[in-house]
């Protein structure tokens, strides 16, 4: 490759005649050194070019030419495809990248075969975001994100379609997990339009509705689950369809340990109740061989747990 720039540095630091470029034959020429330790220095790669790394040390010895070299990669590029629902590529959509140093380059609008290429990026992560969709078409996803690395072309496709639609992702709490069974019903001015369940990757989708105010209920959720909102109201545009997000919580079981007060071996047969804060007994559980007992699936919130039978043999610990 031609046209990287070098520079050489003896070993006190000083650098040792003019910085050269690589020729036509990717090769840059030090000559007539003292024998010693040296640092090679790339300051610049070929246009359009990665460097690996862009510091080498090397040692010169009398008499002997020293090779060092220096490994180039093509940048990543960036190929965006427009579609629409039917598969046809679609001019006139915009675009922006968002990349690692956060600033936004764009916008970067497809052409008429529905592609815009990004060539010449740096290596990192970035976000793609649609940013408009041709007349008559509505934006289906707003961003993806990706990770971009040298030598690659990344081809990412947004949807287009000619009705907006509301999906809804419906996660276990705290994570990203999907979750599966949920239901949750459509509504528009007291009227119920539509209902779903929510698939394997937690998502939901209400197709071809009208711009204009919706209520999405979440009625019900899997066992040993909590919803956390039960509703959520959005308002969907001509030009971009609407997006919530669901959260249910897992539900949690008191595990409860019985052993001798001066042992701490395990004791079997203690029974215990868990009841509310009203005092109503929601479970009666016994040890097992291992001092072990658990109750059964529970909502969110303060119990009371109360031993009313000790183990044979044993009196129950009042404190």
């Amino acid at each position: 490759l031609a046209g990287t720039h070098f520079e050489l540095y003896d070993k006190d630091n000083k650098r040792v005649g003019s910085a050269l470029a690589t020729n036509a034959e990717g090769y840059v020429y030090f000559d007539n050194l003292e024998p010693g330790t040296y640092t090679v220095i790339a300051t610049r790669a070929t246009d359009g070019y990665l460097l690996e790394t862009n510091t080498k040390q090397v040692t010169i010895r009398k008499n002997q030419v020293t090779t060092e070299t220096f490994v180039l990669s093509k940048r990543p590029r960036v190929v965006i495809v427009c579609e629409n629902d039917k598969g046809v590529r679609m001019p006139g959509a915009t675009f922006t990248m968002k990349g690692p140093d956060g600033k936004v380059i764009g916008p970067f609008v497809t052409g008429a075969d529905g592609t815009a290429t990004i060539d010449n990026l740096e290596a990192g992560d970035y976000q793609i975001s649609q940013t408009g969709a041709p007349a008559g078409y509505v934006i289906t996803v707003a961003a993806v994100n990706r990770s971009l690395t040298p030598d690659h072309t990344e081809q990412v496709t947004f949807i287009i379609k000619t009705k907006p639609y509301i999906e809804i992702l419906h996660y276990i709490k705290g994570t990203t997990t999907p979750l599966a069974g949920a239901k949750f019903e459509l509504w528009q001015n007291n009227k119920k339009i539509i209902e779903g369940y929510s698939g394997s990757d937690g998502r939901v989708v209400f197709e071809n509705v009208e711009p204009g105010q919706y209520t999405v209920r979440h009625v019900s959720t899997p066992d040993g689950y909590t919803i956390d909102t039960p509703s959520q109201n959005l308002n969907v545009e001509a030009v971009n369809s609407g997006y919530l997000q669901f959260t249910s919580s897992r539900n949690s079981s008191i595990l409860i340990t019985k052993v001798d007060a001066d042992t701490e071996d395990p004791l079997a047969g203690a029974v215990f109740e868990i009841r509310d804060l009203q005092g109503t007994v929601l479970d009666r559980i016994t040890t097992t061989t291992d001092g072990t007992a658990t109750s059964k699936t529970l909502t969110p919130g303060q119990y009371i747990v109360a031993e009313i039978q000790p183990p044979n043999g044993y009196v129950r610990d009042e404190d």
